[in-house]
C-alpha cells in the first residue's frame, strides 16, 4: 500500500483521501485502487491541477496508461470511474469516465447448481457408497463433499483440515493457515454436527490417530486431483453431464453457498448489504469487494433478483480477476 502520509499533492488530494476513507470504512482494502489514484493525482498535478475531474485530463490519463501497459486487464478504468461517481455526487461537475472506456471484466468460470442437481448429486453419492471398494470412496470423499456443501469452504481447506481443529463437542471448526492467512471459525449446525459425529465415530475406530480429518493416511492429505476425479465420477453417474460452456467443479459448491445465503436473506426481507461483512468473514475473503462479486453473479442465473444488484450499481466496484 502507498504510504498514507501526505502522498497526494494535487488539488484533488482531500477528496481522494475522503473517498479512500469511505472505501476502508465499508471493509474494502482497495490497495490497487489507491495505487492508481495516487498515479492519477500526480498526473493531475502537472496537467492543470484541477480540484475536480476534468474530462480531458481523465481521458488522457487513461489513454497514456493504456499505451504504456499493453495489458488487456485495464482495471484502472474501474477505479477512476468509481472515484468520478463519488466526486460527482458531491460537486455535480466531475467527469465520470464514459462507457466507451471499459476494462476487460472478469467473466467467472462459475457453475451455479440448481437444487435439483444437488439433490441428485448427493443421492448418487449415497448410492455409490454401497458399492465402493475403498474407505476413501465409501466414507471420506462423501464427507468432504458434505463439508464443502455445509460450510462453503475452499477445497484445499477441506483437504488440509487437521483433526485437532475440529471441535464437534464445542460446535465449531477452525480453519487455520488458509488463503491470505485468514484464519476463521466455522460454526456447526445441528444437521452438519450429526453427520460429522457419525463420520468421526467411524473414522476414529479405523484410523484413530490420523493427522488430517479427511484422510485414510496417518499423516498425508489428499491431492486436489482426488477431489476432481470423484466429483466428475459422481456427476456422470447421476446423469448430470450435459454440454455447457461452463463445466461444474467441486469448487462451485463454495459459490453455491454464497449465493444461497444472499438469496435467503433477500427472500426474508433482510438487509443484504448489512450482511455482507458477515459473509466475507465466514468465507475468508480478504476484502468486501470479493464478496460483492456474488451480487453481480446472481442475476445471470436468477433473473428475478436483478433488482438486488441493479439497486447497487453505483456502490459495487467492477471486479477484476485477481480479486475473486
Amino acid at each position: 500500500m502507498v504510504n498514507c502520509m501526505n502522498k497526494f499533492k494535487s488539488q484533488l488530494s482531500t477528496n481522494i483521501e475522503s473517498f479512500l476513507m469511505f472505501k476502508h470504512s465499508v471493509g474494502a482494502s482497495y490497495q490497487t485502487g489507491e495505487y492508481y489514484l495516487h498515479n492519477f493525482d500526480k498526473y493531475n498535478l502537472v496537467n492543470g491541477n484541477y480540484d475536480y475531474l476534468d474530462k480531458k485530463v481523465v481521458e488522457n490519463w487513461v489513454q497514456q496508461l493504456k499505451e504504456r501497459t499493453h495489458s488487456q486487464d485495464m482495471g484502472y478504468m474501474s477505479y477512476i470511474r468509481e472515484f468520478g461517481r463519488y466526486l460527482n455526487s458531491i460537486d455535480n461537475k466531475s467527469y465520470i469516465l464514459c462507457d466507451k472506456y471499459k476494462s476487460v471484466r472478469y467473466k467467472a468460470n462459475v457453475y451455479l447448481f440448481s437444487n435439483e442437481e444437488l439433490h441428485k448429486f448427493f443421492q448418487q453419492i449415497e448410492l455409490y457408497k454401497g458399492c465402493a471398494s475403498t474407505l476413501k470412496e465409501s466414507l471420506i470423499l462423501p464427507a468432504i463433499f458434505r463439508f464443502l456443501y455445509y460450510f462453503g469452504a475452499r477445497c484445499k481447506e477441506a483437504r488440509v483440515l487437521e483433526t485437532k481443529d475440529v471441535h464437534l463437542d464445542l460446535g465449531y471448526i477452525d480453519i487455520i493457515g488458509s488463503k491470505a492467512h485468514r484464519d476463521r471459525r466455522l460454526f456447526i449446525s445441528k444437521e452438519s454436527k450429526a453427520y460429522f459425529e457419525k463420520y468421526d465415530s467411524l473414522m476414529n475406530n479405523i484410523i484413530p490417530n490420523r493427522k488430517y480429518y479427511f484422510s485414510d493416511k496417518i499423516d498425508k492429505y489428499y491431492s486436489s486431483n482426488s477431489i476432481s476425479l470423484y466429483f466428475n465420477k459422481i456427476w456422470d453417474l447421476a446423469g448430470l453431464r450435459k454440454e455447457t460452456e461452463i463445466k461444474p467443479r467441486a469448487y462451485d459448491l463454495r459459490h453455491h453457498f454464497a449465493c444461497e445465503n444472499l438469496l435467503k436473506w433477500s427472500a426474508n426481507g433482510e438487509n443484504v448489504f448489512a450482511k455482507l461483512p458477515y459473509l466475507m468473514t465466514y468465507m475468508g475473503h480478504s476484502n468486501l469487494e470479493s464478496t460483492y462479486y456474488y451480487l453481480h453473479l446472481i442475476p445471470d442465473f436468477f433473473p428475478k433478483y436483478n433488482q438486488l444488484s441493479s439497486s447497487s450499481n453505483e456502490l459495487i466496484p467492477e471486479v477484476d480477476e485477481y480479486e475473486v
